[in-house]
């Protein structure tokens, strides 16, 4: 992972459950934003290689000369395959 001049991350992306809840949550307890907030529903797409429709939210904040990404499910939960890890 790629550091700043200032010995700080360049770039933290987490997935969490509620990206509108997690970037707010982040503006008041520790001042990071504002954050620019996004749907991402792309016009096709395949999950286990076969087609779905699907979205997902981003949201991006820098701070500190970090930038700080956000990431969480849209539309569709997708399931792991079953025996499939990670």
């Amino acid at each position: 992972m790629a550091t700043s001049a200032s010995g700080t991350f360049h770039h933290t992306c987490f997935l969490v459950h509620d990206v509108d809840a997690t970037a707010a949550r982040l503006a008041a307890s520790l001042g990071i934003g504002p954050w620019n907030v996004w749907t991402i529903a792309p016009a096709e797409g395949t999950v286990h290689g076969q087609p779905a429709a699907f979205s997902f939210r981003v949201a991006l904040a820098e701070h500190g000369g970090a930038s700080y990404e956000r990431a969480g499910v849209g539309t569709q939960r997708v399931r792991r395959a079953p025996g499939r890890q990670g």
